[in-house]
Protein backbone atom coordinates (compact mmCIF):
# COMPACT_ATOMS: atom_id res chain seq x y z
CA UNK A 1 0.00 0.00 0.00
CA UNK A 2 3.18 2.78 0.51
CA UNK A 3 4.07 1.83 -2.99
CA UNK A 4 0.94 2.55 -4.24
CA UNK A 5 0.32 5.92 -2.43
CA UNK A 6 3.74 6.80 -3.27
CA UNK A 7 3.15 6.43 -6.85
CA UNK A 8 -0.32 8.18 -6.78
CA UNK A 9 1.83 11.01 -5.24
CA UNK A 10 4.53 11.01 -7.80
CA UNK A 11 2.08 10.42 -10.23
CA UNK A 12 0.43 13.75 -9.41
CA UNK A 13 3.85 15.59 -9.48
CA UNK A 14 4.63 14.75 -12.80
CA UNK A 15 1.39 15.35 -14.16
CA UNK A 16 0.74 18.48 -12.90
CA UNK A 17 4.63 19.58 -13.79
CA UNK A 18 3.87 18.45 -17.01
CA UNK A 19 0.89 19.77 -17.98
CA UNK A 20 0.23 23.10 -15.26
CA UNK A 21 -2.72 24.42 -14.73
CA UNK A 22 -3.98 27.84 -13.84
CA UNK A 23 -5.69 28.21 -10.51
CA UNK A 24 -8.26 27.17 -8.80
CA UNK A 25 -8.40 24.39 -10.79
CA UNK A 26 -5.34 22.68 -10.36
CA UNK A 27 -6.30 23.31 -6.76
CA UNK A 28 -9.71 21.61 -7.24
CA UNK A 29 -8.50 18.48 -9.04
CA UNK A 30 -6.15 18.12 -5.91
CA UNK A 31 -9.23 17.95 -3.81
CA UNK A 32 -9.51 14.03 -5.67
CA UNK A 33 -6.06 13.00 -4.29
CA UNK A 34 -8.04 11.19 -1.44
CA UNK A 35 -10.24 9.37 -3.17
CA UNK A 36 -7.64 8.10 -5.72
CA UNK A 37 -5.41 7.42 -2.86
CA UNK A 38 -8.16 5.81 -1.29
CA UNK A 39 -9.75 3.58 -4.09
CA UNK A 40 -5.60 2.89 -5.39
CA UNK A 41 -5.04 0.47 -2.47
CA UNK A 42 -8.67 -0.95 -2.64
CA UNK A 43 -9.87 -1.49 -6.03
CA UNK A 44 -7.57 -3.79 -8.18
CA UNK A 45 -8.84 -2.35 -11.09
CA UNK A 46 -7.34 0.94 -10.57
CA UNK A 47 -4.17 0.13 -10.96
CA UNK A 48 -4.84 -0.98 -14.83
CA UNK A 49 -4.01 2.63 -16.10
CA UNK A 50 -6.95 4.46 -18.51
CA UNK A 51 -9.54 1.62 -17.12
CA UNK A 52 -10.86 3.01 -14.13
CA UNK A 53 -13.70 5.44 -14.16
CA UNK A 54 -11.48 7.82 -11.74
CA UNK A 55 -8.64 7.72 -14.20
CA UNK A 56 -10.88 8.75 -17.59
CA UNK A 57 -12.72 11.39 -15.42
CA UNK A 58 -9.05 12.88 -14.50
CA UNK A 59 -7.93 12.65 -18.03
CA UNK A 60 -11.50 14.10 -19.37
CA UNK A 61 -11.10 16.99 -16.58
CA UNK A 62 -7.35 17.92 -17.09
CA UNK A 63 -7.67 17.72 -21.49
CA UNK A 64 -10.70 19.83 -20.69
CA UNK A 65 -8.64 22.41 -18.03
CA UNK A 66 -4.99 22.97 -20.20
CA UNK A 67 -5.53 26.64 -21.56
CA UNK A 68 -8.56 27.59 -19.20
CA UNK A 69 -7.32 30.95 -17.76
CA UNK A 70 -9.21 33.59 -15.37
CA UNK A 71 -8.97 36.43 -17.38
CA UNK A 72 -11.23 34.54 -20.49
CA UNK A 73 -14.49 36.21 -19.16
CA UNK A 74 -17.66 34.91 -20.01
CA UNK A 75 -16.01 32.06 -22.77
CA UNK A 76 -14.45 30.49 -19.61
CA UNK A 77 -17.28 30.79 -17.07
CA UNK A 78 -18.59 27.53 -17.46
CA UNK A 79 -15.59 25.65 -16.90
CA UNK A 80 -14.81 25.51 -13.59
CA UNK A 81 -18.45 25.12 -12.05
CA UNK A 82 -17.83 22.16 -14.39
CA UNK A 83 -14.82 20.59 -12.95
CA UNK A 84 -16.21 21.44 -9.51
CA UNK A 85 -19.46 19.80 -9.97
CA UNK A 86 -18.03 16.64 -11.30
CA UNK A 87 -15.21 16.38 -8.19
CA UNK A 88 -18.23 17.34 -5.87
CA UNK A 89 -19.94 14.09 -7.59
CA UNK A 90 -16.88 12.12 -7.69
CA UNK A 91 -16.76 12.65 -3.75
CA UNK A 92 -20.44 11.61 -2.85
CA UNK A 93 -19.36 8.68 -4.80
CA UNK A 94 -16.42 8.09 -2.04
CA UNK A 95 -18.39 5.33 -0.42
CA UNK A 96 -19.71 3.75 -3.52
CA UNK A 97 -18.77 1.08 -5.43
CA UNK A 98 -16.64 1.18 -9.02
CA UNK A 99 -20.09 0.77 -10.73
CA UNK A 100 -21.45 4.10 -8.87
CA UNK A 101 -18.56 6.08 -10.52
CA UNK A 102 -18.73 4.75 -13.99
CA UNK A 103 -22.13 6.58 -14.75
CA UNK A 104 -20.19 9.60 -13.24
CA UNK A 105 -17.61 9.24 -15.27
CA UNK A 106 -19.80 8.97 -18.60
CA UNK A 107 -21.39 11.64 -18.14
CA UNK A 108 -17.86 14.13 -17.26
CA UNK A 109 -16.21 12.84 -20.34
CA UNK A 110 -19.56 13.36 -22.86
CA UNK A 111 -19.57 16.78 -21.60
CA UNK A 112 -16.23 17.73 -21.48
CA UNK A 113 -16.45 15.97 -25.18
CA UNK A 114 -18.90 18.62 -26.25
CA UNK A 115 -17.22 21.47 -24.85
CA UNK A 116 -14.05 20.42 -26.72
CA UNK A 117 -16.14 19.92 -29.77
CA UNK A 118 -17.62 23.68 -29.49
CA UNK A 119 -14.41 25.21 -28.78
CA UNK A 120 -13.06 23.86 -32.10
CA UNK A 121 -15.85 24.98 -34.13
CA UNK A 122 -15.21 28.86 -32.53
CA UNK A 123 -11.65 28.41 -33.46
CA UNK A 124 -12.73 27.84 -36.94
CA UNK A 125 -15.08 30.24 -36.96
CA UNK A 126 -12.17 32.64 -35.85
CA UNK A 127 -9.67 31.35 -38.49
CA UNK A 128 -11.75 31.23 -41.50
CA UNK A 129 -12.81 35.33 -40.45
CA UNK A 130 -9.41 36.27 -39.87
CA UNK A 131 -8.81 34.71 -43.27
CA UNK A 132 -11.23 36.36 -44.84
CA UNK A 133 -9.99 39.39 -43.51
CA UNK A 134 -6.79 38.78 -45.01
CA UNK A 135 -8.21 38.08 -48.42
CA UNK A 136 -9.94 41.31 -48.25
CA UNK A 137 -7.24 43.23 -47.41
CA UNK A 138 -5.67 41.61 -50.17
CA UNK A 139 -7.88 42.04 -52.55
CA UNK A 140 -7.85 46.19 -51.82
CA UNK A 141 -4.37 45.83 -52.39
CA UNK A 142 -4.23 44.22 -55.33
CA UNK A 143 -7.00 46.36 -57.22
CA UNK A 144 -5.65 49.48 -55.84
CA UNK A 145 -2.23 48.93 -57.07
CA UNK A 146 -3.61 47.67 -60.61
CA UNK A 147 -6.11 50.72 -61.08
CA UNK A 148 -3.61 53.46 -59.72
CA UNK A 149 -1.07 51.93 -61.88
CA UNK A 150 -3.44 52.34 -64.90
CA UNK A 151 -4.51 55.75 -63.40
CA UNK A 152 -0.52 57.05 -63.35
CA UNK A 153 -0.08 55.84 -67.26
CA UNK A 154 -3.74 56.90 -68.62
CA UNK A 155 -4.67 60.19 -67.84
CA UNK A 156 -7.82 60.41 -67.18
CA UNK A 157 -11.16 62.74 -67.03
CA UNK A 158 -12.26 63.46 -63.47
CA UNK A 159 -15.56 61.01 -63.96
CA UNK A 160 -13.71 58.56 -65.23
CA UNK A 161 -10.81 58.67 -62.42
CA UNK A 162 -14.29 59.06 -59.93
CA UNK A 163 -15.96 56.14 -61.33
CA UNK A 164 -12.37 53.69 -61.58
CA UNK A 165 -11.80 54.80 -57.67
CA UNK A 166 -15.71 54.04 -56.89
CA UNK A 167 -17.79 51.11 -58.51
CA UNK A 168 -15.19 49.71 -60.50
CA UNK A 169 -12.40 49.37 -57.47
CA UNK A 170 -15.37 47.59 -55.49
CA UNK A 171 -16.04 45.87 -58.13
CA UNK A 172 -12.56 44.80 -58.63
CA UNK A 173 -11.86 43.31 -54.90
CA UNK A 174 -14.92 41.48 -55.77
CA UNK A 175 -13.81 39.23 -58.62
CA UNK A 176 -10.52 38.83 -56.78
CA UNK A 177 -12.43 37.36 -53.75
CA UNK A 178 -14.47 35.16 -55.59
CA UNK A 179 -12.02 34.05 -58.62
CA UNK A 180 -8.60 35.06 -57.00
CA UNK A 181 -5.66 36.89 -58.80
CA UNK A 182 -4.83 34.48 -61.24
CA UNK A 183 -8.00 33.43 -62.90
CA UNK A 184 -9.13 34.31 -66.67
CA UNK A 185 -12.43 36.40 -65.03
CA UNK A 186 -9.42 38.77 -63.10
CA UNK A 187 -7.57 38.59 -66.12
CA UNK A 188 -10.62 39.74 -68.57
CA UNK A 189 -11.68 42.29 -65.82
CA UNK A 190 -7.69 43.98 -65.95
CA UNK A 191 -8.30 43.91 -69.67
CA UNK A 192 -11.15 46.20 -70.02
CA UNK A 193 -9.78 48.15 -67.35
CA UNK A 194 -6.82 48.68 -69.71
CA UNK A 195 -9.40 49.16 -72.72
CA UNK A 196 -11.05 51.82 -71.15
CA UNK A 197 -7.74 54.13 -69.92
CA UNK A 198 -6.40 53.06 -73.44
CA UNK A 199 -9.95 54.26 -75.07
CA UNK A 200 -9.31 57.83 -73.63
CA UNK A 201 -6.26 59.21 -75.74
CA UNK A 202 -6.41 61.32 -78.28
CA UNK A 203 -7.17 58.86 -81.83
CA UNK A 204 -6.45 62.13 -84.06
CA UNK A 205 -3.03 62.03 -83.23
CA UNK A 206 -2.63 58.33 -83.38
CA UNK A 207 -0.30 58.12 -86.53
CA UNK A 208 -1.43 54.72 -86.96
CA UNK A 209 -3.85 54.62 -90.09
CA UNK A 210 -5.45 51.57 -88.23
CA UNK A 211 -5.37 52.82 -84.37
CA UNK A 212 -8.89 55.03 -84.98
CA UNK A 213 -10.48 51.99 -86.08
CA UNK A 214 -9.54 49.51 -83.79
CA UNK A 215 -10.30 51.76 -81.35
CA UNK A 216 -13.64 52.28 -82.04
CA UNK A 217 -14.49 48.57 -82.02
CA UNK A 218 -12.80 48.50 -78.45
CA UNK A 219 -15.23 51.35 -77.41
CA UNK A 220 -18.17 49.75 -78.91
CA UNK A 221 -17.35 46.41 -77.18
CA UNK A 222 -17.05 48.58 -73.67
CA UNK A 223 -20.35 49.12 -72.35
CA UNK A 224 -20.89 45.48 -72.36
CA UNK A 225 -17.71 45.01 -70.58
CA UNK A 226 -18.11 47.52 -67.58
CA UNK A 227 -21.78 46.30 -67.27
CA UNK A 228 -20.42 42.14 -67.26
CA UNK A 229 -17.50 43.75 -63.99
CA UNK A 230 -19.61 45.95 -62.24
CA UNK A 231 -20.22 43.04 -59.61
CA UNK A 232 -20.76 45.71 -57.07
CA UNK A 233 -23.54 47.14 -58.44
CA UNK A 234 -24.94 43.80 -60.11
CA UNK A 235 -28.10 44.37 -57.76
CA UNK A 236 -29.26 47.80 -58.78
CA UNK A 237 -29.70 47.70 -62.59
CA UNK A 238 -30.23 51.99 -62.61
CA UNK A 239 -26.90 52.06 -60.44
CA UNK A 240 -25.34 49.82 -63.01
CA UNK A 241 -26.36 52.17 -66.16
CA UNK A 242 -26.08 55.13 -64.51
CA UNK A 243 -22.19 53.97 -63.78
CA UNK A 244 -22.09 52.91 -67.19
CA UNK A 245 -22.93 55.65 -68.70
Amino acid sequence: QTAILQWVGTAFEDWEQRFPLEQPLREQLRRLKPLIAERAVTDPDFLIPGSHPLHRMLDALQLAAVGWQANLGRVGENLPKQIVKAIDDALACSEGTHSELAPLCTQVVAAVERDLARTVRMAQRTIEVEAGRNRTAQAKRVAANFINAGLLEFPVPTSIGKFLKGPWYESAQLVLLKFGEDSSQWTQMSATTITLLASLRNAETDEDPGGRQRLFELVTQLPKELKRWLLSLEHDREATENAKG
